[in-house]
């Protein structure tokens, strides 16, 4: 039988996972994650100059014609600035022999093939502007996926964000908490944890509170939780991770771009 749960998660930013109460509150440490928490690469795919990086969703796959469709929903320029669009937008992307597709914090090679429909991925390449194909100079696949399935469940392991609290884009006070709502579904034998990471033009980000973690068994819920940065910061990803809490494996991998900027007064009382 499937269980659903309605309870909180930890957002940890480059930090330690730690086992508290429920509801306690946790600061996100800039030090090495734990074997259950595993950090995404330090850095994001970069552009570089004269190019455009585009994130989105593989929408369909042509080896024969060595190209694909993204869904593109943010772009980051050289420069380090990224922003969500307005509406997601298609853009056919080429792949030539000079292309290299990998996944993301890993040099392992992969080919077009290798890729599916509904894969999170970025495409790097000289910008030629809209209406235009992209010729990628790289593509990194951010999905990640597990083979692990349950008999319980029949179904494979999934993350849906289904609420934002501010919706984005929102400006918030210094200290104001954002809320976010992720539906799941853990179809592995054993329990995992559900973190998030933040990343403001391309870093990911350290030194902001969360609430505290929780395992969640095998079946699916929703999962609510919050995270709140004391200083001014402007959000521009945020990506949720569900990790085995025994082996460490990543699981599964989801990211979004959002428009948060902290840079109102600051929060005296909540």
């Amino acid at each position: 039988m499937t269980m659903r749960h309605r309870t909180k998660w930890l957002v940890a930013g480059l930090g330690v996972l730690v086992s508290t109460p429920m509801g306690e509150e946790l600061k996100a440490q800039q030090t090495a994650p734990t074997k259950t928490q595993t950090a995404p690469a330090q850095t994001s795919p970069k552009p570089r100059p004269g190019e455009i990086l585009l994130s989105g969703t593989v929408v369909s796959i042509d080896v024969g014609r060595a190209e694909l469709v993204l869904q593109a929903t943010s772009f980051t320029l050289p420069n380090g600035r990224s922003a969500a669009l307005a509406q997601p937008k298609k853009k056919v992307v080429l792949i030539r022999d000079t292309t290299t597709i990998s996944p993301q914090g890993k040099n392992d090679k992969l080919t077009l093939g290798d890729l599916k429909v509904g894969d999170a991925v970025t495409a790097s390449g000289r910008d030629l502007g809209a209406g235009n194909d992209l010729t990628a100079r790289e593509i990194v696949l951010v999905t990640v996926r597990s083979a692990a399935q349950s008999s319980a469940t029949g179904k494979d392991n999934t993350l849906e964000v289904t609420a934002m609290n501010p919706a984005t884009p929102a400006t918030l006070k210094i200290g104001e908490k954002f809320a976010i709502t992720i539906r799941y579904n853990n179809a592995s034998p054993n329990p995992v944890s559900i973190g998030a990471f933040l990343s403001t033009t391309g870093e990911w980000l350290g030194g902001f509170k969360a609430n505290a973690p929780s395992p969640y068994a095998t079946g699916s819920g929703d999962i609510e939780g919050w995270f709140k940065i004391d200083r001014p910061v402007a959000v521009d990803k945020i990506q949720v991770n569900m990790v085995d809490s025994k082996t460490g494996e990543t699981l599964l991998t989801k990211e979004l771009p959002v428009q948060l900027n902290w840079a109102g007064p600051v929060v005296t009382k909540e």
